[in-house]
């Protein structure tokens, strides 16, 4: 009997406001296109420099990856190690096996224009798929965080050049917390 898997303690839309990590995404309005973020959604404070983000520009991942950790929910997974279990299939069939499984991974997940439940395509597990933390952790677990974090617009298919940025920024968190990754 295969071992129920327990969700993480962590839901998007939270903030810590007291402790620096806030909700950046915004609701979206019925019938209206989701906002561009400007502060957290809790707060108003705004730590972030979306127009800077925006430019998707590769020189500025070091930026990126300071103010997605100033998010409550990305800043969980940016904290958080991986366990033994998260990093034993990895560990064992290497770094080009993992090349293509995140490139499929964002392809499927959040590539195409319509998702069906935008938001739930990416599980949150203990000892889960450090693909799935590390889409989390870079806002690139479903359309709705791509769109706030990376102002790629909802609603139409991500292009080759779109993956493969985000395809990179995953890296950098797969880089950081899979160092032995042969």
């Amino acid at each position: 009997m295969a071992k129920k898997r327990l969700k993480l303690d962590i839901k998007c839309g939270e903030s810590e406001c007291d402790k620096d990590k806030h909700s950046f995404i915004p609701k979206k309005p019925r019938s209206r296109p989701r906002p561009i973020p400007t502060g957290c959604t809790k707060c108003g404070v705004a730590p972030v420099n979306w127009q800077l983000l925006r430019q998707r520009n590769l020189n500025h991942l070091e930026d990126l990856v300071t103010s997605l950790q100033t998010e409550r929910v990305r800043a969980f997974f940016w904290d958080r190690e991986l366990s033994d279990i998260s990093k034993e299939v990895p560990l064992t069939k290497g770094r080009d096996w993992m090349i293509s499984r995140v490139a499929k991974r964002l392809a499927d997940s959040i590539g195409s224009a319509a998702r069906f439940r935008d938001g739930t395509q990416t599980p949150l597990h203990e000892d889960g798929d450090p693909i799935h933390y590390a889409q989390h952790a870079t806002a690139t677990c479903c359309r709705k965080c791509v769109f706030c974090w990376h102002g790629i617009p909802e609603g139409r298919a991500l292009t080759a050049t779109e993956l493969d940025y985000l395809d990179k920024i995953v890296w950098r968190y797969l880089d950081e917390k899979l160092p032995e990754l042969p």
